[in-house]
């Protein structure tokens, strides 16, 4: 079994390599592989399909944090959490609104993620502020390592949050043009998910 190259191994580099780093790897590679040159197209692709990932700062850390070189396009991702959340309504053994359970859901999914990024952001700030005190003789500070590990981890999950209140945006301006009659019951209550929470709601 042939054995899977990653974007990092195709161009050469380490997977902390700087943003200049990648760019040259790729200048040096794509020069020694394109068609152009002698070499083939083949080999040429995943050369130019490596750098397409990383050299964009969002693509990387996706990639980095997942191991995916591609976003689902928003208009799937739409269509694909409100299929979920749909049935999910559709399921619930109380007789609850669709359209209108959805569409808190939702509102409660995005207010959810604002709260992380805000928690990661302040995390974020709060371990930049360690590293700068920490400072060593040595060849290698590892504090330093640590730390920057951490934070590219925090990036990731900044991303990906981001990611998920574009797409909660987007699906509510879908549900726009739904509309539903409905007369409530007394009172109603519904767990659905929403980004991977479970979100509680109840109506009067």
């Amino acid at each position: 079994m042939a054995k899977t190259t990653n974007h990092y191994e195709t161009l050469g580099v380490k997977p902390d390599a700087s943003p200049g780093e990648i760019k040259r790897a790729y200048r040096d590679r794509a020069k020694q592989v394109h068609p152009d040159k002698g070499g083939k197209q083949s080999d040429f692709e995943p050369v130019v399909r490596a750098y397409e990932v990383l050299g964009d700062p969002e693509r990387r850390l996706l990639y980095d944090a997942t191991g995916q070189d591609r976003q689902t396009p928003i208009e799937t991702a739409v269509q694909q959490v409100l299929l979920q959340l749909f049935n999910q309504a559709l399921a619930a053994e109380d007789d609850i609104p669709i359209v209108q359970t959805v569409r808190e859901q939702i509102k409660a999914g995005k207010a959810r993620f604002s709260e992380e990024i805000k928690n990661l952001k302040a995390r974020k700030k709060k371990i930049e502020a360690k590293r700068k005190k920490v400072t060593s003789t040595g060849p290698v500070n590892i504090v330093h390592m640590v730390i920057d590990g951490e934070l590219k981890s925090i990036a990731s999950k900044i991303a990906q949050c981001e990611r998920e209140l574009e797409v909660g945006k987007a699906c509510l301006t879908a549900l726009k043009a739904y509309s539903e009659d409905w007369e409530p019951p007394q009172q109603f209550q519904y767990v659905v998910k929403f980004g991977g929470f479970n979100v509680t709601s109840s109506s009067t």
